[in-house]
């Protein structure tokens, strides 16, 4: 019975997932194959090349060592700029392309080099589409894993493919119908990207993504019910979310946090797996 992980955009939440990822290696579940989307799929890229309780510390201390200029780099005048000539977004890509360049380990550079199978989602915005890599594992890592990631409308797309790519969370937030196209059992690694806020939302960085919020979540609660009702599939829905976070501003890449959200999406899971509840769909 082939098990398969997927892993949800979710931007500067990503350490909730290797909490996750700890407690389903301690737990002995480990997988055939990994998707992951946008954030989601940087974790799932550093977990199959090293998917090992050391590599989970490695990814964490990663996450922990990472500043905000490391993939956003600039600030507001330089973004308001950009934008005032034309750019295709405030932030250019260059950023988070050398972080993932930098921090790939030495002999990793395709997704041959990965240790666990590898798909990873992005958006054509030419189409509209999803583009998806791991087929073919000759295909570089870093322009796959920098699109996938490029936060939409404020991280400019990459040209790849005679494609522009970006962000995969757009189409597929979370790669869970892919997943399931390669095993029959899913543990899904789900970073909610939140609709209701109780409080206004300030700052242009934190609206100018909001417009996409809605769409997305419709998406990702259809597919996840979906995937649910499939009698073929074991479904497990780790609903990785905490009050504490739930708003979250995008630029804050604060230690502390990091390893806050580390130690709750572990103790979340853990939960998770001692009551096991396949084909059921936590909504909050």
């Amino acid at each position: 019975m082939a098990i398969a992980l997927a892993l949800s955009g979710g931007a500067n939440k990503g350490p909730f997932q290797v909490g996750a990822l700890r407690a389903l290696l301690e737990g002995d579940i480990v997988p055939d194959v990994v998707t992951g989307t946008s954030v989601g799929s940087l974790n799932a890229t550093w977990f199959c090349w090293e998917p090992t309780l050391q590599g989970i510390t490695e990814l964490m201390k990663l996450w922990l060592g990472t500043k905000r200029q490391d993939v956003f780099p600039g600030n507001y005048l330089v973004w308001i700029w950009r934008m005032l000539w034309g750019e295709d977004a405030p932030i250019p890509n260059t950023g988070l392309r050398n972080y993932i360049q930098n921090h790939l380990p030495q002999s990793v550079s395709t997704f041959r080099d990965l240790k666990i199978p590898l798909y990873v989602v992005t958006t054509d915005l030419l189409t509209n589409t999803p583009m998806i890599y791991g087929d073919d594992l000759d295909t570089p890592l870093v322009e796959p894993l920098t699109a996938s990631a490029a936060f939409p409308y404020l991280v400019e797309p990459v040209l790849f493919d005679d494609m522009q790519l970006t962000d995969g969370g757009l189409v597929e937030y979370l790669p869970i119908s892919l997943a399931a196209l390669h095993a029959t059992t899913v543990y899904a690694l789900d970073l909610d990207p939140g609709t209701v806020y109780d409080q206004p939302l300030h700052g242009w960085i934190n609206l100018i993504p909001r417009k996409a919020t809605a769409s997305i979540n419709e998406q990702r609660l259809d597919d996840l019910q979906d995937l649910a009702d499939d009698p073929m599939v074991d479904l497990h829905h780790i609903h990785l979310r905490h009050d504490d976070f739930e708003h979250l501003d995008l630029m804050d890449f604060d230690p502390a946090k990091f390893w806050r959200m580390y130690n709750i999406g572990y103790e979340i899971t853990k939960e998770y797996l001692r009551n096991p509840q396949p084909n059921v769909v936590f909504m909050d």
